[in-house]
């Protein structure tokens, strides 16, 4: 009778370690940056060719810039898709190029250079603030309108002027909302 206890004992431990572990809760729990495997699978097949690849020091996320993006010597801010897969989510994200002489904490965008409070305004590294500025950029871009960002000595940078880099800005936010299965 004993033996038969420890048997079942011994069954019971094997099938609960068969069993697979509860689902972990994502790094944002953001419904907004929630991917899928069909949207991960079309995006990884089908997008991912327009992208450079890199993965952030340290940690398992992908950052996929537009492949095809300018290199220009003035300061720039690159639009990138972050998959973080281990989590299911991806996010999107503004990063300066090489140009800046230092990386900006909090950075604010102008419609015109004349608008004094009409800025769009995002701490880098924030998801959800550097998601929503990317959003409301894409939805500006798309009526026509221009970003400019203020340099501390006062002068304006135009920043997704009409051509290249327009059109790959619209088209990574298009592909991140695809991935995130928000639309686009």
């Amino acid at each position: 009778m004993n033996s038969f206890l420890r048997g079942m004992a011994l069954s019971i431990l094997i099938l609960s370690a068969c069993t697979p572990a509860p689902r972990q809760h994502s790094a944002t729990g953001e419904q907004v940056f929630r991917t899928t495997a069909p949207s991960l699978l079309y995006f990884k097949n089908m997008k991912s060719t327009q992208y450079s690849v890199d993965e952030e020091p340290g940690t398992r996320i992908e950052v996929y810039r537009p492949g095809r993006w300018p290199q220009l010597g003035r300061p720039q801010l690159i639009p990138a898709i972050a998959n973080h897969w281990l989590e299911d989510e991806a996010y999107l994200r503004l990063l300066p190029n090489k140009a800046w002489a230092d990386s900006p904490q909090q950075i604010a965008l102008l419609r015109d250079t004349t608008a004094a409070g009409a800025a769009v305004v995002f701490r880098q590294g924030n998801l959800m603030e550097e998601y929503r500025a990317g959003l409301q950029v894409y939805e500006g871009l798309k009526q026509g309108q221009a970003w400019y960002l203020k340099r501390p000595d006062g002068h304006f940078i135009s920043l997704w002027p009409e051509g290249p880099e327009r059109a790959l800005f619209l088209s990574t936010v298009q592909d991140f909302l695809r991935l995130t299965e928000a639309g686009g």
